[in-house]
């Protein structure tokens, strides 16, 4: 990734960037909004397992119901993401630290599916911009 996580909103390039530094949730927003994406922040300190990470992004995102619950779930709601304004969307999860001490096989999975998301947004040319930032 890039020195600034930023470029990625300015871009408006679909894709997962884990970040290695603190980065203010504001600054992302600010930056999502003047690009007329749609910001989600995530605030990761009580997830720690996959259920809770399910839950919090069902909760963020207004996840249409019913929600599986389940990785296959999670990856089909946002391929989709319709029901969201805005012309792309940029999601900011923080402070997962505790989900990778955790379940770090979890963790994983849950990035593997949040990219194979952003993929699909950034091959698909109907698809609106999704992009992931993650900080632990």
């Amino acid at each position: 990734m890039s020195a600034n996580p930023l470029d990625a909103i300015l871009e408006k390039k679909s894709g997962v960037y884990v970040l290695d530094a603190t980065i203010k949730a504001a600054d992302v927003e600010q930056n999502a909004k003047q690009q007329g994406l749609t910001f989600f922040h995530i605030d990761g300190t009580t997830i720690d397992t996959k259920r809770t990470f399910l839950r919090a992004l069902s909760a963020a995102l207004h996840f249409p119901t019913p929600f599986g619950q389940n990785w296959d779930a999670l990856l089909d709601v946002l391929r989709d993401l319709s029901w969201l304004p805005g012309s792309g969307h940029v999601l900011l999860i923080t402070g997962l630290r505790g989900f990778t001490e955790h379940d770090r096989d979890e963790y994983a999975t849950a990035l593997d599916v949040l990219r194979d998301a952003a993929h699909f947004a950034a091959q698909t040319a109907s698809a609106r911009p999704l992009i992931i930032l993650v900080s632990l």
